[in-house]
């Protein structure tokens, strides 16, 4: 009998230190559970997974663990048998999945166990977002790192009682912690089942309560335009201009700082020691982020994170998502700076999402990279002679910094793991390259390209193919739209407002059913793909940022229902739930305002909000003053509430053009390529004291003060802070 004592999150805490052993024989009640299951039919004896879409279920199609959904049936069924459920919780943002499920299936001993000793569960958290959220709660619990994949072991009723990173200790295999695991848990659940799901069933019913007292105690700012200023001050003071370093922004390209300094530098309004502080960040942030292996200068994408202090190694991921919302951030760094190298790492990267992540139905898919070891990305200087002929090596050394006892920092690779091997970034432009070997810029630009194809080739032969273009995904194709519009915005070509109007509309083909949004098309459990709270928060910035860029009226309407709807479905009155109701498995009160996969739900509604303001268009005045408010330890911990800042800054500090109806085509076409909110002169009357000409266009600072813009040129950023 387990004693009166146990405590569930301990018991996760225990599993870290349980000695391991490699396998286990079938226990007496192993009978009772495989004759309870027989009797649920032949759907929990085979595995589900099969043709659900993504990537991630698409790949456990074929394993022979009988995977199941996450659905109340599977719920039911792992109460009928009398079985735990173990859910294996999964982010295609993080590759190391397919490892993982590889293990699994590669060990016979392990699959049995899954089969016949669990419920087996699998879990997309980008699809089942609330799941993330959860899963950072539970691990804050036993005060370890949050990492995916994440085993949880849940009761029959959905109560977590353990849980553990799949590949949280590299010393240990994943069988290895597995089995000191399960042992544990398996002689527990053996003694006495009834124990453990009462147990597991108060401690949740204790979690809960303590998110509900979280979510009621955090206070707001009562003054959002000073204190978005103090954040702003306390972010740049974490960026260290000798080390070149900025503490606790993480390990993600850090797309939400760039956006929110370019942001800062583009905002007239806001006090000039703060823009100054700010562009200074900014211009350095930029300068270690060029010449960085971050940027592939193989094949122009982009990787999500990095390892250690600097972007001297990354981890070699991508996925479409991430690399969209770097595009975007660089392109409003070019906006706010001309910087033209921002402009030509952010079209590499658009080249190489459209080549790897459109599908054939010109929408986009999520597109995870397979996880393919370190070494295949990194390079020895022997291998770059065997490829390259002297002239070409020297040209290609000097670009990249490579190195005979490689180039990777010893506090980025303490224990040396990568001695001699090299990361590759373009650490010195064309123009540097050129005067260096007294070529022109065009031998040095043809000769850089003969080079890139040599290495490219080579590295494909070595990882095979990386991305398979699969289910197209509502989520990435949102950022694409996005990005279309941002190009538009910071080139003037008109090809990316096509591309913008089009995909968007073809996103609204597939994914609106209605007036809701689904991740993935198709007649599949609400639980796997209905849209959460993110979802419409990112499909009301991409609907903004079209309109913005065609002044199409009809837009706004669309944005205006999806604002309703997104209040209707995700707002309790007391804070932003992000999974909608008729999915919610958990019942826990779950919002993600922090940033786990990358940007947060709040910062999304924060900025969306915010525009929408600005357009005449508040949102429910309920459901605004959840999605807008400023945390006040936000002033303390500004590196967690990056885009909420942003929010608070668009929202108190930015400027918006009002323009007539019968401005000129010039006048249009300029309007149509600035970032600032553009409203329209019958649907601005609150802000305008005196009436306008249907020709004029008028800026409006949030002192209401006024200033006539005379000539197309001057509505830029740059232009306008001049």
């Amino acid at each position: 009998m387990i004693g009166s004592k146990v405590y569930f999150g301990l018991i996760a805490m225990a599993l870290t230190s349980i000695v391991g052993c490699d396998g286990r024989k079938e226990k007496a009640g192993d009978g009772v559970r495989k004759e309870a299951a027989g009797k649920l039919g032949m759907d929990f004896r085979t595995n589900r997974m099969v043709n659900l879409p993504g990537d991630v279920y698409r790949q456990a199609g074929t394993s022979p663990v009988f995977w199941q959904p996450w659905t109340k049936a599977s719920l039911d069924e792992a109460r009928s048998s009398g079985k735990l459920i173990l859910a294996m919780l999964i982010s295609p943002k993080c590759p190391d999945y397919d490892w993982v499920l590889r293990d699994i299936d590669d060990a016979p001993d392990l699959v049995k166990i899954f089969n016949n000793d669990y419920q087996p569960i699998l879990i997309d958290v980008s699809a089942t977002r609330e799941m993330a959220v959860l899963a950072v709660e539970l691990c804050s619990e036993t005060k370890i790192n949050i990492s995916f994949p994440l085993m949880v072991w849940f009761s029959p009723d959905g109560d977590p009682l353990a849980w553990f990173p799949a590949y949280g200790d590299a010393s240990k295999s994943f069988s290895e912690k597995f089995y000191r695991s399960h042992n544990m848990i398996d002689k527990m659940w053996t003694e006495d089942p009834q124990y453990i799901t009462e147990n597991s069933r108060l401690s949740h019913a204790l979690r809960r309560e303590r998110m509900e007292k979280e979510v009621a105690s955090q206070k707001c700012s009562e003054a959002p335009a000073e204190d978005s200023l103090k954040a702003l001050r306390q972010l740049t003071s974490l960026y260290d201009a000798g080390s070149r370093s900025f503490d606790g922004i993480g390990r993600n390209f850090p797309s939400g700082v760039l956006n929110l300094l370019a942001t800062v530098v583009s905002t007239d309004s806001i006090p000039s020691d703060i823009r100054e502080k700010s562009e200074s960040v900014l211009g350095m942030l930029v300068e270690d982020l060029l010449v960085s292996p971050m940027f592939d200068p193989l094949d122009g994408g982009i990787f999500s994170s990095k390892r250690g202090t600097g972007w001297e190694l990354p981890f070699f991921n991508r996925n479409s998502a991430t690399q969209a919302q770097a595009v975007c951030a660089l392109l409003n760094v070019y906006e706010a700076s001309g910087d033209k190298r921002v402009l030509a790492k952010a079209s590499a990267a658009l080249l190489f999402m459209e080549k790897e992540y459109e599908t054939h139905d010109g929408l986009f898919c999520l597109g995870a990279a397979r996880n393919i070891h370190s070494e295949n990305w990194l390079w020895r200087m022997s291998e770059i002679s065997e490829l390259l002929d002297p002239e070409e090596q020297r040209l290609w050394v000097s670009a990249s910094g490579m190195k005979e006892m490689g180039n990777i920092p010893a506090d980025v690779d303490p224990e040396r793991k990568y001695f001699r091997q090299n990361t590759i970034g373009l650490r010195k432009t064309i123009g540097e390259l050129a005067a260096e070997s007294g070529w022109d810029d065009t031998s040095v630009t043809n000769e850089m390209e003969i080079v890139r194809d040599k290495l490219l080739k080579a590295r494909q032969l070595r990882t095979g193919k990386i991305i398979d273009a699969t289910d197209a995904n509502c989520e990435a194709s949102l950022n694409i739209v996005q990005v279309y519009a941002a190009f538009y915005r910071a080139t003037g070509d008109d090809q990316y407002r096509q591309k913008a109007v089009e995909l968007l509309r073809r996103v609204q083909e597939r994914f609106f059913i209605g007036p809701e949004l689904q991740l993935f098309a198709g007649g599949h459990k609400k639980s796997l793909v209905a849209g959460r709270a993110y979802l419409y928060a990112l499909a009301m910035q991409a609907v903004l940022d079209v309109a913005g860029i065609t002044l199409d009226e009809e837009l706004l309407l669309l944005a205006d229902d999806l604002a309703t709807t997104t209040g209707e479905i995700f707002s309790t009155g007391d804070y932003l739930r992000e999974c909608p109701p008729a999915a919610d498995i958990l019942k826990l009160p779950i919002s993600d305002k922090l940033l786990i996969l990358n940007e947060s739900t709040k910062e999304l509604l924060s900025i969306a909000e915010s525009r929408m303001q600005a357009l005449g268009r508040p949102m429910l005045e309920s459901f605004a003053s959840l999605a807008s408010s400023l945390p006040t330890e936000s002033t303390a911990f500004p590196n967690l509430y990056i885009g909420i800042i942003r929010g608070a800054i668009i929202r108190e500090h930015s400027p918006v053009i009002v323009y007539g109806e019968e401005i000129s085509d010039e006048m249009r076409n300029a309007i149509s390529r600035t970032s600032l909110t553009a409203v329209r002169r019958d649907m601005a009357l609150a802000l305008l004291e005196d009436q306008m000409e249907a020709d004029e266009v008028l800026l409006i600072n949030p002192q209401k003060n006024v200033k006539r813009i005379k000539n197309a040129a001057d509505i830029s950023s740059r232009a306008l802070r001049n």
